[in-house]
């Protein structure tokens, strides 16, 4: 019974390391810090699109409409999107 115990311990440490080894790297050859809420994958959003939530879905629509597939994401950086108590809800 020893031996079994000693076996699956020896298997579960097995399975740990070979699947440890797995993560992270496998670099794209991309340069850059898209998408890391750094802000500098794509132009600043603009003060304006942040004075109102009206203003802010209006931003954020024309995002939309004018983004590819293969463009680098936006980043909102350090902003933070404006909301309201008394407006109702938008869709985007």
């Amino acid at each position: 019974m020893k031996n079994r115990n000693s076996l699956w311990r020896v298997a579960a440490l097995s399975a740990v390391l070979a699947t440890a080894g797995c993560g992270g790297g496998g670099g794209d050859g991309s340069s850059g810090n898209a998408g890391d809420g750094s802000g500098s994958a794509s132009a600043p959003i603009p003060a304006s699109a942040t004075a109102s939530t009206d203003s802010f879905i209006a931003y954020v629509k024309t995002l939309i409409a004018s983004s590819s597939e293969t463009a680098a994401p936006a980043s909102l950086g350090t902003v933070v999107a404006p909301t309201s108590e008394t407006a109702q809800p938008s869709g985007l």
